[in-house]
C-alpha cells in the first residue's frame, strides 16, 4: 500500500541552474527513506482484519444460520457478528446454547472505543546551530580527505552538486494516536444488561433444551426467534405477547413434553395449556385496547400560544377567533369520546362480573 507522504517538490540545482534554496527548504527524502516510510506508514497498530471465528467453530452450519439471522435483524456485517467470539462470554454463550442445554440466547450490538497508533514519517529540520556545526564538520572532513588524497598522490575533486547541496534535517517516524469507534456484537444466555433494554435485541429460544446438542436440521422446528422491541412500553409488551409467548404456548399443544411441563398426564397438560393460552389472549386484547386509548381515539389540536398572551392588556381579537374555532372542534370530539368510554366501562364491568361468577 503506497503511503501518502507530504514531500516538498524541490528542484535540483542542475535543473534550475541556481544555487540551493535557503534554510527553510526541506530536501527530498532518499529512496531508502521513502521505502522505510511507506513500510512504517502502512503498519497500523490496530487489530488486523482477520477471521475472528475460532477454528472449532468454522464451517459450523448452526453458526452460519445464527449469523444470517442476527446480521439481518441488527443490520450489521458478517465481520461485526464474528466479534461476538472475542467479546466477554460470547463464545461461552454460543457453546452453552448450541451444545449444552441453555434455553435462550440473545444478541445485541454495541460499540467499543479503540486506540489506534499510526506511525507517520515527518521531516525534522536542523537548528541554525546544528547546521553550522555540520558545515564545520563537513569542511574538516573535506580537508582531511584532500590531505589524504594528496599524500596518496591522487586528486579528489568534489562534485558541484555535493558541494552545493546541504542537509537541512532528517526523516523520522512519529506515533499518531487516534481513537475510533468499532461496532461489535455481544451475546448472553443469562440476564440481559440494563443498558441494553433500549436497544434492539435478537432472541433465540429453544423449545426443547433438554435434548442437549442442537442439530442444524432441527433449528427451524425447535427455535423461536425474533427481535425484542426497545423500551418498556405497551407496544413492547404487545409485541412480546403476540410474537413470543403466544407462539410458544400454541406450540405446546403440538409438541408435548417440553420443558414447561412437569407432568406426563396428557389431559392435565391440555387443560392447563388451553386455559393459559385463553388467558394470555384475553390479556393481549386488554393490552391492545389500552394502547389504543393511550394513542388517542380522539385527537385535539392544541395551538401554540404566545408566551405573553396572558400578560397583554390589549384584546387580541385574532387569538380569540383562533381559540373559538378550535373550541368548536373540541366540543363534539370530547362529547363523542366520553360517550364511547362510558359504554366501554359498562361492558367491561359486565364481562368481569360474569368472569368472577364462573
Amino acid at each position: 500500500m503506497a503511503a501518502n507522504i507530504p514531500m516538498p517538490a524541490v528542484e535540483s540545482p542542475q535543473q534550475s541552474g541556481e544555487a540551493a534554496p535557503g534554510l527553510g527548504t526541506n530536501p527530498p527524502p532518499t529512496a531508502a527513506v521513502i521505502a522505510a516510510a511507506e513500510g512504517v506508514n502502512s503498519e497500523i497498530l490496530e487489530p488486523p482484519v482477520e477471521n475472528l471465528v475460532p477454528i472449532e467453530w468454522r464451517g459450523d452450519a448452526r453458526v452460519e444460520w445464527l449469523r444470517e439471522k442476527v446480521t439481518t435483524a441488527l443490520d450489521v456485517t458478517r465481520p461485526v457478528f464474528d466479534t461476538v467470539f472475542k467479546e466477554h462470554g460470547g463464545e461461552k454463550s454460543l457453546f452453552s446454547f448450541l451444545d449444552k442445554r441453555s434455553s435462550c440466547i440473545v444478541f445485541w450490538s454495541d460499540t467499543r472505543t479503540v486506540k489506534v497508533v499510526t506511525k507517520v514519517p515527518i521531516f525534522v529540520e536542523y537548528t541554525p546551530e546544528e547546521i553550522a556545526k555540520r558545515k564545520q564538520a563537513a569542511a574538516a572532513a573535506a580537508v582531511a580527505a584532500a590531505e589524504a588524497g594528496a599524500n596518496a598522490g591522487t586528486s579528489q575533486v568534489e562534485s558541484p552538486i555535493a558541494s552545493q547541496e546541504e542537509e537541512k534535517g532528517y526523516w523520522e517516524t512519529q506515533d499518531v494516536v487516534s481513537m475510533t469507534q468499532n461496532q461489535v456484537v455481544c451475546s448472553t444466555t443469562g440476564k440481559l444488561p440494563n443498558e441494553v433494554l433500549n436497544r434492539p435485541v435478537v432472541y433465540f429460544i429453544n423449545i426443547f433444551p433438554q435434548q442437549g446438542k442442537l442439530d442444524f436440521e432441527k433449528m427451524h422446528r425447535f427455535l423461536e426467534f425474533g427481535v425484542l422491541p426497545s423500551g418498556p412500553t405497551l407496544s413492547t409488551l404487545e409485541q412480546l405477547l403476540f410474537h413470543l409467548f403466544m407462539p410458544i404456548l400454541a406450540r405446546e399443544g403440538i409438541y408435548g413434553g417440553s420443558k414447561f411441563w412437569r407432568t406426563e398426564e396428557t389431559h392435565m397438560m391440555e387443560y392447563v395449556g388451553n386455559e393459559l393460552l385463553s388467558n394470555m389472549q384475553r390479556f393481549l386484547s386488554q393490552v391492545s385496547i389500552a394502547q389504543q386509548h393511550l394513542l388517542g381515539d380522539a385527537q385535539l389540536v392544541i395551538p401554540s400560544l404566545p408566551a405573553d398572551c396572558l400578560d397583554k392588556t390589549d384584546i387580541d381579537y385574532e387569538l380569540i377567533l383562533q381559540l373559538e374555532s378550535l373550541l368548536a372542534d373540541w366540543i363534539p370530539a370530547i362529547i363523542h369520546a366520553v360517550e364511547v368510554e362510558s359504554v366501554k366501562v359498562s361492558v367491561n364491568l359486565n364481562v368481569n362480573m360474569r368472569f368472577l361468577t364462573i
